[in-house]
């Protein structure tokens, strides 16, 4: 983001973080996919390059915010196949993508090294960030949150007593996304668009 966008974001920042109740003794835990950025594969966002921006201005607001606090930043990730194939699924959904997979999955590749991501990401923010990969934690019981509180130290005897999530917004099927994309390539109406989508969608 800009400059301006970049203050926006900010203020926007503060004010959330002035929204929490947070005692010394306490600790918080921020999960939001947002502020790694766009999701590539939107017209001309091909990889996550907002994402060190953003982490520094949100470490920055979080330091200012709670001064002498440890913070860490966390990115959940994939392996580059599994993450090619759940970013196309999420953008067939939407109209702009017209593209097949095979062009869309060699145009985002270089987004896929994630470990090199990360460890640029802490180099910006100036603050440890870690790569939590979802094959490593999904399997847990509680999923790839266990991965956080780990980071946070939460004691297993508080984890025991807390239910599984079920999982949400869970990649479909590659046929099911190239039909989206068809339908995207046809120039129907929004209307007419998203009832296609919704149908083939059953919902």
């Amino acid at each position: 983001p800009g400059v301006v966008n970049r203050r926006l974001f900010r203020r926007a920042f503060d004010a959330w973080l002035g929204l929490v109740p947070l005692a010394e003794d306490q600790r918080l835990i921020l999960s939001c996919e947002d502020l790694a950025g766009h999701m590539p594969g939107h017209p001309g966002i091909d990889a996550y390059a907002m994402a060190g921006r953003l982490a520094s201005v949100s470490a920055r607001a979080a330091r200012e915010m709670w001064p002498g606090a440890e913070v860490w930043l966390a990115y959940g990730t994939r392996a580059p196949a599994e993450w090619l194939a759940s970013v196309y699924w999420q953008q067939a959904q939407h109209p702009h993508l017209t593209e097949d997979f095979a062009p869309f999955a060699e145009r985002l590749r270089p987004a896929c090294d994630f470990t090199a991501l990360v460890a640029q990401i802490g180099l910006e923010a100036d603050t440890p960030a870690i790569a939590m990969a979802l094959e490593r934690h999904g399997p847990r019981r509680l999923g790839p949150v266990e991965a956080l509180y780990d980071l946070i130290g939460l004691p297993e005897t508080l984890r025991d007593i807390l239910a599984p999530v079920p999982v949400a917004n869970a990649s479909g099927k590659a046929r099911i996304a190239r039909k989206l994309v068809a339908l995207n390539r046809q120039g129907l109406e929004p209307e007419a668009l998203t009832a296609a989508k919704r149908a083939l969608l059953g919902r």
